[in-house]
């Protein structure tokens, strides 16, 4: 064989095995969210965070439990979480449709809105983290 038709076989063999020997088998996890819409997620280590129509849920990958968050139970300012990000911190920022924006720490909420801080509009539709 020619050195010209050797190299397009070796290099489909090449592929063929490293495709074999590193591919994951892909498997759908799915996480609920207590039946409410879904605006929002991040994660965080074994963490996933979601936000909803009914507040923020905390979700642990390995055990499937979950924490709910929600005005009446947290320092969370509005029900309706529209965007979530965590810092280097590991601080979760929270914006909500009518409440403003909140800090999570794990422990302490810090809410601004436009009454307290320099935010435009108490409609949080998306964060970015620098």
């Amino acid at each position: 064989m020619k050195k010209a038709k050797l190299f397009p076989l070796i290099l489909i063999l090449l592929f063929s095995f490293l495709n074999l020997t590193f591919s994951q088998n892909p498997e759908w996890i799915n996480f609920t969210a207590g039946g409410n819409d879904v605006w929002a997620i991040s994660f965080e280590l074994n963490y996933v965070w979601v936000g909803t129509r009914g507040g923020l849920v905390k979700i642990d990958k390995t055990t499937g439990n979950m924490i709910f968050y929600n005005r009446a139970n947290s320092g969370l300012p509005y029900n309706y979480v529209r965007a979530i990000a965590i810092d280097g911190q590991g601080n979760k920022w929270i914006g909500t449709r009518e409440g403003g924006l909140a800090k999570f720490d794990g422990v302490n909420w810090t809410v601004y809105r436009t009454g307290n801080s320099g935010l435009p509009s108490d409609w949080i539709r998306a964060i970015a983290i620098d």
